[in-house]
């Protein structure tokens, strides 16, 4: 069994997260739903992200 972390760009500039799982000769892809990663240019836009 091997498992590798992979992230994956999303349409909104967003980056996901997963888990590339080998077991037994097959692949299987398991999301990481609560880890994303947002771009941000300004400290501003962080306050609004973070909801202080």
């Amino acid at each position: 069994m091997s498992v590798t972390l992979r992230e994956i760009e999303n349409k909104d500039l967003t980056t996901s997260f997963y888990l590339d799982i080998y077991h037994n000769g097959k692949r299987y892809k398991e999301f990481l739903k609560e880890c994303k990663l947002v771009k941000v240019s300004t400290p501003l836009a962080i306050l609004s992200i973070c909801k202080l």
